[in-house]
């Protein structure tokens, strides 16, 4: 599917098992996948488990927007940098993807960081 030349991308919904998912997206007309990997944690392993079904679909990855960078707590940081790290982790070895959107919300504000590449036309 594609708009203008344009080629369009759904985003997954953590709650929904990725091998119904993601064909289903396709079937649809989608272009690819915008993984998202959010709540719960025990999504890593479903990731991990349909391994080639992402790498074959996914172009765009987000991560949690909750996760306390900024707390007063120091276990709710480790926290945060460890689900963060393994995010990371698992998107470097999906060497698809083009583009990883990273948010972070502090206790008083929300931080957006974007780290961009130019998807080419196909």
């Amino acid at each position: 599917m594609s708009v203008k030349g344009r080629r369009l991308f759904a985003m997954n919904n953590p709650s929904e098992p990725l091998d119904w998912e993601i064909p289903f997206l396709m079937r649809i007309g989608f272009d690819g996948v915008e993984l998202t990997l959010e709540h719960p944690e025990s999504y890593f392993d479903q990731v991990e488990t349909h391994w080639d079904l992402i790498k074959q679909t996914a172009r765009i990855g987000h991560t949690r927007d909750d996760l306390a960078f900024a707390s007063e707590n120091s276990k709710e940081r480790e926290t945060a940098i460890q689900i963060m790290k393994r995010s990371l982790d698992t998107f470097a070895k999906l060497v698809s993807a083009k583009s990883i959107y990273i948010r972070t919300v502090a206790p008083s504000r929300s931080v957006m960081t974007r780290n961009c590449t130019t998807m080419p036309p196909h």
